[in-house]
């Protein structure tokens, strides 16, 4: 499914999204920030891997990931691919996720390629992450305030 002719939807949760390390990344392949969006109370939870998050497949949860969604070119995919370690480190997988267009200021429901941590996590030693659990946000932010009153979510 595309967001926007010819652009590819990529959910960014950590080192990928606006203030993180690699974000530079994105700027470079001229990816489209779409705007602010969380992952559904599903079965993924965040894990935090010192110097990185990481999304995990799990049993159960009941808050949502936070994050960034951004248009990019299909054929940059294997390039993020390749920065984000595939298929060692993470793997690509494509899951329903919400965002805040301010374009026709509303959310938006869509399918985007989110990468997954692809090794096993004892999560009872690796706490839920707080450092990358949201991108930096200003006051006003309309997602912030959608999630402040959303009990439980990263």
């Amino acid at each position: 499914m595309t967001v926007v002719q010819s652009l590819t939807p990529v959910f960014t949760y950590g080192t990928l999204a606006q203030g993180q390390k690699l974000h530079a990344v994105m700027e470079a392949l001229s990816s489209l920030y779409l705007g602010e969006g969380y992952i559904l109370p599903t079965t993924y939870d965040m894990v935090d891997l010192i110097d990185f998050p990481g999304l995990i497949e799990t049993s159960s949860r009941n808050h949502h990931i936070g994050g960034e969604l951004y248009g990019v070119h299909e054929e940059n995919l294997y390039l993020l691919d390749g920065v984000e370690g595939v298929p060692f480190l993470y793997v690509r997988k494509e899951i329903p996720v919400v965002y805040w267009s301010s374009k026709s200021e509303s959310e938006i429901g869509v399918n985007a390629w989110v990468y997954l941590f692809n090794r096993k996590v004892n999560q009872h030693t690796v706490p839920k992450t707080e450092r990358f659990r949201l991108v930096p946000f200003n006051e006003t932010s309309r997602m912030q305030k959608i999630w402040k009153d959303t009990p439980n979510y990263v």
